[in-house]
């Protein structure tokens, strides 16, 4: 258990924490335009429209997957097994999640991670999703 610990302790002075959403976001200020926004974020994975309950022009969205809120250090590691003495560890938490940046007459004016609009009392998808350059 003390190589365990040890192990895990060099990890987390060797490696850096993966970007986070957050810290992406902190990129990003309201009113840069759609080539500043892929100038920090790159291009975007889909491109759409949703109408939000409540408002009456539609949100340009465009789609990133990008790591969640939380940052992701080797203090996240895990241990799942022991095999032949050799610790085998994982990520719990690598997958990327949809996240949103919101455009209107375009300019980004907010970012957020992805909605659900199957149910439509939040917002309905207005426009289909698209890759970039589709």
């Amino acid at each position: 258990m003390k190589k365990i610990a040890a192990v895990l302790l060099g990890l987390s002075l060797l490696a850096g924490c993966a970007p986070s959403a957050k810290e992406e976001f902190a990129k990003l200020e309201p009113g840069m335009t759609r080539s500043q926004v892929t100038e920090v974020l790159g291009q975007p994975e889909l491109i759409t429209t949703v109408r939000f309950s409540g408002h009456t022009n539609d949100f340009e969205i465009w789609q990133y997957q990008l790591k969640p809120d939380v940052p992701l250090c080797p203090g996240d590691l895990v241990i799942t097994t022991l095999t032949l003495g050799l610790s085998q560890l994982t990520r719990t938490d690598l997958d990327p999640k949809p996240h949103w940046i919101y455009f209107q007459e375009g300019l980004m004016v907010y970012a957020s991670p992805a909605f659900d609009c199957a149910n439509e009392d939040l917002c309905r998808i207005t426009g289909k999703f698209t890759k970039p350059g589709s």
